[in-house]
């Protein structure tokens, strides 16, 4: 009888514990719904800015605002698995973490051990469970290719020397990340450097998730919303504000207060050079004094890429090497480069004389 007491009980505990799951899970599904209807209102209203675009976008960007173009008449049910979506943007595709193969959850595991020993434990942000997040769960952590690419762009921060300033207490630091992506690398940064503001900038399809994320996953933050009538207002008090959104068309009139970082988590390599061009002048006018930008591999381009080649002109650029655990690479007889299949990352210090 005491053991079957024993085991009623522990179900009965389970059994609490999934329908207090469950119906977490319903409250946060709900919030982010009422944040989508907000947050669609507003990219509708932007979708008419983007669309003075100039330079116009790039056939990389089409394809992707297509593949998200759904997203504009979602239900509830779309929105609670939102994360699900974003493999048009990142191109890491959530089935391949319904039931992950053992070469994939060993390689990720061994990518965050390596981090966690170049940079400490307390730059790895983990893959949250919200709106559908997904990965490979070991020691009660979860991780997907997206979470391990997101940490090494920190630790490149970390050792480029910026990350430091932005993890400060003192004066709030501002920082715009071009693109924003689904949200995963804004939720990490300010996981991470919570006194920044965080200026995210893109395409309204984007907008549409990342802004939709965010809110979800901090919503205590504090958020803003550019709008043509806005003007000065947008900035006013801009350091008790958490997110500022603002759509890729007005990236040309955009008026900041001084920027600390540029952000590029591979945004840039999408777009035609007229628009890359048009960011990097931009971050420079707006007083930016560091821009990083990531981008695939190898770790060590032998000719710089299209957006690092623009971004020179302003920026004197220095590559972060990879962990020095990833030195274990094969150098061609005929040429020193050593070539590493990773991310290759750059931190540029604004010019003083160009």
């Amino acid at each position: 009888r005491a053991e079957a007491e024993r085991r009623l009980r522990r179900q009965q505990e389970a059994d609490a514990r999934q329908l207090a799951e469950r119906r977490e899970r319903e409250s946060v599904a709900a919030l982010a719904y009422e944040h989508y209807l907000r947050v669609r209102g507003w990219a509708r209203r932007m979708s008419a800015v983007s669309g003075r675009v100039s330079p116009p976008l790039a056939a990389a960007e089409q394809q992707m605002a297509a593949a998200l173009a759904p997203l504009w008449e979602a239900s509830p049910e779309v929105i609670a698995d939102l994360r699900r979506w974003s493999e048009p943007i990142t191109g890491v595709r959530p089935a391949d973490y319904d039931s992950p193969s053992r070469d994939r959850a060993l390689s990720l595991k061994y990518a965050v051990l390596k981090l966690r020993r170049q940079a400490g434990a307390d730059l790895f942000v983990q893959e949250s469970d919200l709106l559908g997040g997904f990965g490979v769960e070991w020691h009660r952590e979860r991780y997907n290719e997206d979470t391990v690419r997101f940490f090494k762009a920190l630790v490149g921060l970390q050792d480029g020397g910026v990350l430091a300033d932005c993890r400060g207490q003192g004066r709030r630091r501002l920082a715009w990340e071009i693109g924003g992506g689904w949200g995963g690398f804004a939720f990490q940064f300010k996981t991470v450097c919570p006194n920044v503001t965080y200026l995210i900038t893109g395409i309204p399809e984007l907008l549409l998730v990342s802004a939709v994320y965010l809110m979800t996953a901090f919503p205590a933050a504090r958020c803003r919303f550019y709008e043509e009538s806005s003007g000065a207002e947008l900035w006013s008090d801009w350091e008790q504000v958490d997110f500022i959104f603002a759509p890729d068309g007005v990236v040309a009139d955009l008026q900041t207060p001084t920027i600390d970082v540029t952000l590029d988590i591979m945004a840039l390599r999408r777009m035609s050079d007229p628009r890359i061009a048009l960011h990097v002048e931009r971050a420079f006018d707006l007083g930016s004094r560091y821009f990083f930008s990531q981008l695939p591999g190898p770790c060590f381009p032998q000719d710089l890429p299209d957006p690092w080649r623009m971004l020179a002109r302003r920026y004197w650029l220095h590559q972060v090497p990879p962990p020095l655990e990833a030195a274990a690479f094969a150098v061609d007889r005929f040429d020193d480069t050593p070539v590493i299949d990773d991310y290759a990352q750059v931190v540029g210090w604004r010019r003083l004389r160009i």
